[in-house]
This record gives structure tokens, sequence and C-alpha cells, in this order.
């Protein structure tokens, strides 16, 4: 199983999971490569607003900058 399957079955990761669909992101850990992927859990993400997540949902050239770091 790839990291982007897995990845998008474990519920505590909904956050970090929604950007990489929006960037079309998911495809990138879907390769033969190796990655190493320390992931934040959810409740990590509690003091942003709503609405500072929406922003960066919408704004794809900036997803895809940060998809490649």
């Amino acid at each position: 199983m790839v990291i982007s399957d897995v990845a998008m079955k474990v519920s505590s990761i909904n956050i970090l999971v929604a950007p990489l669909k929006a960037a079309k992101g998911v495809d990138t850990f879907k390769g033969n490569s190796l990655f190493t992927v320390f992931v934040p859990a959810d409740d990590t993400f509690t003091e942003l607003q709503a609405s500072t997540i929406d922003a960066l949902l919408k704004d794809i050239p900036k997803l895809n900058k940060i998809s490649i770091l």
C-alpha cells in the first residue's frame, strides 16, 4: 500500500490530506520511491481559524510549492 492510500484512510489527518487533494499531490506519493513522512494529527491545527485553512486550500500555487518541500 502506498502512502497516499494509507493517509486517506486515517481519519486523524484529514487537514493534511485536504491540501494534498486540492493541489493534486496525491499521485506524488504513489510511485516506487521511498518516502519518510512526518504527519501532524488534525488536533495540531486547532489554533488555526477555519478561514486560514480554507484560504490555503484555495491557493493552489502555494499548495504546489508546499508539496515539493
